[in-house]
């Protein structure tokens, strides 16, 4: 590992990140340590390690953070290692390079971790819901920054999840300021070893830093801050931290006019989240120019006047930090950012410019941190000093975490989520989403929403929007804001965008998604941002290009071919997860050769329901409007899929009515299999066994197109069916013949197929929960594949 480590870095690893990696092939571990000590290649080195030795220990590494923007460096970090055969994906909000996490290291954030699990993914379809969860089978399942997670939300889902994969998965949980009781409280829950960095090591990893020890001299002003005091303090580099978006604007402009006013050259720069991606990708280079490692030994002269977006993780430095009143944790993670690299730095704490004012942070701990930081003020505060502040200020924390003691009713909540998929329950289980995309425009009604191209927004919470009703009330004949309203089109294709009409409202109540906001109203500019309540030179929209959508282009198949390839696809698939075979095999009692069997057999069968007259016949009808000549046609041959390109197919199909509507064939085809499913793994289960496998095989059946599919409509196979399927049998060669098979089903409801299906609400089902998710994960990801590959022309 340590030879790993040194060819990687070119440093010897910390004692604390050789325990955390040794412990981590063994438990789950819990690792306390502060800002820039290293975490994250804690988190790789086992993983790395395991691989070049091929190890069974973990399929794929999922790194977890809060933030979009961290998980986005780290991704960047991470590619320029030396990491040959191993593919480094991202999955965030703004770069959807890898939704269904395939990649061997998957860099996203919680909310996309999370909503996979409750099958509710926040950048998938509704029916694409069922296919994440399974990637956390058999994964190293890295939380990083833990203490930031809400404790009513996605706390709480986490440590369920934890539980109820702890046989099925790792996990690592990494954290600089969650207090000592909470950390043990969940060690204890989730069966987690933990490794605390000591005081020791620490002063070896300044010294390693080249600048000596790290120390950090706070300061409690009992002034509410600005500009002079902050000009006062500064030398080369300095940072200050705000609470609001509209705080950080003002202090700017104070500095800008101090500067101004004296003659300073100072630098000011001003980042928050509301800067347009361009805007705010430039100042972040700026940011590495001046305040990064590499630029400490350069002098500057520069003022960063920022908010929360910088608090965890982000890798800049200055000498000087200032920061307005927070609770303790959300400090010392702010305080990550002075002297960084070792050395002396000075953390300046100011009072609230009101405190009786409504506050993003819990009042009771903003306010236990002021009468803390009024008695130790001035002080040098080291990790153990910190993590003393934490214990005293935030000692009630370990209350919000006790109410999982019994996880009982907040499992309830997640299993119902995972049935019935209602993506409200994002809200209610992991953040509530309360923001509306803003546009600045005195002409909604020409803006374009098109397939190409989609206006520049900018999300902020509906609260900022208050700002605004004085405006709403005392309108005269100018709008203020608008919202739009969809309109139907004649001309609709998936070609064609949206349509909107744009109506004026007098409340902010009556804004949902997005508003556009009348320039004399709300201004923005690449200095500022988005201002809200004050005019500005109105510059006209800007446009994003949108990615292109994505295209589903069909080659002709017969259904045999496809049934092979899935099969061999599933193969491939099965190969990538040993982490995932051992586990599960060992937790449900059967030989890896038997997964192999039931994955085999899924992906075999997957489509029985398309060999029904009807899906048959409409099939015909398009491949001879389609393709006469087509010789696999002429075979007379089921077909799985027929020729088609959407882009010169998608009207003609549409037109052609019922002669090309094929039907639903996912349920049917799990139905027509159920008593063969039966006996054949009857042949090596007990009948108890065979039953739940039969079920858990037709559930990912049914489910292998839509993740909450149980509706049973009427089909009948056609004459030849059983020879097809028996083709397709001998491929693995294995179970009875396949004569129980129940051709035709005539009731329109088919409620009794659905009671068969795996229910999440069923108390009954929950042992099987985690076999679920791998076997319709793989099938899902085996049929995309082979199609894929297919339609592109691959040789199979």
């Amino acid at each position: 590992m340590r030879q790993l480590f040194r060819q990687l870095t070119s440093y010897t690893p910390y004692p604390f990140q050789e325990e955390t990696a040794n412990k981590l092939l063994k438990q789950n571990v819990i690792l306390s340590a502060p800002t820039g000590a290293g975490k994250t290649y804690a988190a790789l080195l086992p993983f790395l390690w395991a691989k070049r030795q091929r190890r069974v220990f973990a399929d794929k590494l999922i790194y977890a953070l809060p933030l979009r923007t961290l998980a986005g460096s780290l991704y960047k970090a991470t590619l320029e290692l030396d990491l040959p055969r191993l593919q480094v994906g991202i999955q965030t909000g703004e770069q959807k390079e890898d939704p269904f996490f395939e990649s061997d290291i998957v860099f996203t954030t919680i909310d996309q971790l999370l909503s996979g699990y409750l099958n509710i993914p926040v950048s998938l379809p509704r029916r694409l819901g069922n296919i994440n969860a399974g990637a956390l089978v058999g994964a190293l399942v890295v939380l990083d920054e833990f203490h930031l997670l809400d404790t009513q939300k996605s706390m709480g889902v986490a440590i369920e999840m934890m539980d109820s994969l702890r046989r099925f998965s790792r996990f690592l949980i990494m954290t600089a300021t969650m207090t000592e009781d909470c950390r043990r409280w969940l060690a204890g829950k989730i069966s987690a070893a933990m490794v605390t960095v000591k005081a020791a090591e620490l002063q070896k990893i300044q010294e390693n830093l080249q600048k000596g020890a790290q120390r950090r001299k706070w300061h409690w002003v009992s002034e509410v801050m600005d500009a002079a005091k902050i000009i006062k303090r500064h030398r080369q580099r300095s940072i200050v931290l705000c609470n609001t978006v509209g705080r950080a604007q003002a202090i700017y402009r104070q500095l800008k006019q101090l500067t101004a006013e004296k003659g300073s050259a100072t630098k000011i720069i001003l980042l928050h989240s509301r800067f347009f991606p361009r805007d705010r990708e430039k100042k972040e280079k700026a940011l590495v120019r001046i305040f990064a490692k590499q630029a400490q030994e350069t002098p500057s002269d520069a003022i960063l006047v920022t908010t929360q977006v910088i608090e965890a993780g982000i890798d800049i430095c200055a000498e000087n930090l200032h920061s307005e009143l927070a609770p303790a944790n959300s400090l010392i993670q702010r305080a990550g950012r002075c002297a960084r690299y070792g050395g002396e730095g000075r953390v300046w704490v100011y009072e609230l410019e009101n405190p009786q004012r409504p506050l993003p942070y819990p009042r009771e701990s903003v306010d236990r941190t002021r009468a803390r930081l009024q008695k130790l003020s001035p002080a040098i505060l080291y990790f153990p000093e910190e993590q003393q502040l934490l214990n005293e200020v935030h000692c009630q924390e370990i209350e919000s975490l006790r109410q999982y003691d019994n996880l009982e009713n907040k499992r309830r909540e997640i299993l119902a989520t995972i049935q019935y998929g209602e993506q409200s329950q994002y809200s209610n289980l992991i953040r509530e989403i309360n923001n509306v995309n803003i546009i600045i425009s005195d002409n909604p009604e020409a803006i374009d929403f098109n397939k190409s191209k989609w206006p520049l927004s900018l999300s902020i919470p509906r609260q900022s929007l208050r700002l605004l009703t004085p405006h709403l009330q005392n309108r005269q004949t100018t709008w203020v804001v608008k919202v739009p309203r969809l309109e139907g089109s004649d001309n609709d294709s998936p070609e064609n965008g949206f349509h909107f009409s744009w109506l004026t409202v007098d409340k902010i109540d009556q804004i949902a998604w997005l508003a556009a906001i009348h320039p004399r109203f709300a201004s923005y500019s690449a200095e500022t941002g988005l201002q809200l309540g004050q005019s500005g030179v109105f510059s006209g929209i800007s446009y994003a290009q949108r990615p292109p959508r994505a295209v589903y282009r069909y080659r002709c198949e017969t259904w045999l071919q496809h049934a092979k390839r899935v099969l061999a696809q599933g193969k491939e698939l099965l190969a990538d997860s040993p982490a995932a075979i051992s586990r599960l095999a060992m937790g449900y009692d059967l030989a890896p050769s038997e997964l192999e069997k039931i994955l085999g057999i899924a992906c075999l069968f997957h489509d029985t329901g398309k060999l029904s007259r009807r899906w048959q016949q409409a099939a015909s009808n398009w491949q001879r409007q389609r393709d006469p000549d087509n010789p696999r046609f002429l075979q007379a041959q089921p077909l799985a899929h027929t020729s088609y390109d959407p882009e010169n197919d998608w009207h003609e199909f549409k037109n052609g009515g019922k002669a090309y509507e094929r039907g639903p064939h996912a349920a049917e085809g799990a139905f027509a299999l159920a008593r063969w499913l039966f006996d054949y793994y009857s042949a090596f289960r007990p009948r108890a066994g065979a039953a739940w496998l039969t079920r858990l095989t037709i559930s990912a059946i049914t489910r292998h197109h839509g993740a909450h599919t149980c509706q049973l409509s009427r089909f009948e196979l056609i004459p030849r069916a059983k020879r097809w399927l028996e083709k397709a049998r001998r491929e693995i060669a294995a179970g009875p013949e396949i004569k129980q098979l129940l051709e035709v089903h005539h009731s329109p409801a088919g409620e009794e197929f659905a009671t068969q299906l795996i229910f999440f609400t069923n108390p009954e089902w929950r042992p099987w929960i985690p076999l679920y998710f791998w076997l319709v994960r793989l099938l899902r990801l085996a049929d995309q594949q082979a199609t894929a590959a297919h339609s592109a022309g691959e040789q199979p």
